[in-house]
């Protein structure tokens, strides 16, 4: 297991970086260009900032439910839980322990968020899942998988997250 706990925290460090070259390579105009500016003007982003790690599940067929759990450490620690649901590209089923990184302080998301999440598994596969504060617009934090189950599914849409011992 630690090695997979190994794998997952650099495959997440690896889908925040590419996250981040995508907003520093935005044209200007652009609303990631706008939402971001805390990552476009080089501020240092660290993915141990506010790392985290927890479950996420997702079930559906075209309509989908999603929920994650997650115990973020570093600066200050605390519990985030995340929902969200609606229509989109999904089929199946399944369950994942993932790490990341808020990029935000989490405590300050007390509201609706926008995710993207993407997920390929037959029996075993891999899942991303991005939480935005602005309809992607302002990266709050990347998540990285193994999962277990049977699963295509490409959604994004509105969440809500609740914090807890901040």
């Amino acid at each position: 297991m630690q090695e997979t706990n190994i794998n997952l925290k650099e495959a997440a460090k690896k889908a925040l970086e590419i996250e981040i070259e995508n907003i520093r390579n935005a044209l200007e105009d652009s609303d990631l260009a706008k939402y971001n500016p805390h990552v476009r003007l080089g501020k240092e982003i660290s993915s141990d900032m506010f790392l985290s790690v927890g479950q996420l599940s997702m079930k559906g067929v075209l309509w989908y439910t999603i929920k994650c759990k997650l115990v973020v450490t570093g600066y200050k620690v605390g519990a985030v839980k995340f929902k969200g649901k609606g229509f989109g590209f999904d089929i199946g089923i399944f369950t994942s322990e993932i790490v990341g990184s808020f990029i935000v302080d989490p405590d300050t998301m007390k509201e609706d968020c926008y995710f993207a999440l993407a997920a390929v598994d037959f029996a075993e596969g891999i899942v991303t899942f991005a939480i935005f504060r602005k309809k992607f617009g302002e990266l709050c934090g990347v998540f990285a998988g193994l999962t277990e189950g049977l699963e295509i599914g490409v959604v994004a849409g509105k969440g809500k997250i609740t914090t807890i011992g901040f």
